[in-house]
């Protein structure tokens, strides 16, 4: 039970991350705010469970600044990670109606290059949707991670 509230306090977080990033940079004056929010939000909590099964798999009973690292890279790579794939195939499915027949060559082409746009587009545009609180955020999870898993004396 803990991993779910853990999970969803996480997708939160990066919710309130991306939420500051779009008040500072455009007012909330966007017409995807609400797809931005829930993309943000499921990807951050599907992620948290992958980090931290990540990281019991890498991570075996070291030092705190061992863990606080792992902890670090691992949230880091899951929630990135998830977030611009899940984006990159959200992107994909509103471009596939003018793509080839499935499965063809063309189509595998297609299907390629237009993620990998995707892609590209999310480490230009996405990534400051975790500037400036995701990173605050980021820290204090890691750091209340590590701390979870020292050994107890």
């Amino acid at each position: 039970m803990a991993i779910i509230a853990q999970s969803i306090l996480w997708g939160l977080a990066m919710t309130i991350s991306a939420l500051t990033s779009l008040w500072f940079s455009v007012g909330w004056q966007t017409s995807h705010l609400t797809y931005i929010i829930i993309l943000v939000l499921f990807s951050s909590i599907i992620a948290y469970p992958l980090a931290r099964l990540t990281l019991h798999i890498i991570d075996r009973k070291k030092r705190f600044e061992t863990q606080f690292a792992g902890s670090f890279f691992c949230l880091t790579i899951a929630t990135i990670g998830l977030t611009a794939a899940t984006y990159s195939l959200s992107y994909w499915s509103f471009y596939a109606q003018w793509h080839g027949p499935a499965f063809s060559r063309l189509w595998v082409w297609q299907f390629f290059f237009t993620n990998l746009g995707a892609l590209y587009q999310f480490a230009v545009m996405g990534l400051k949707l975790y500037l400036p609180l995701g990173i605050v955020f980021l820290t204090l999870a890691s750091w209340l991670i590590a701390r979870e898993k020292l050994p107890q004396k």
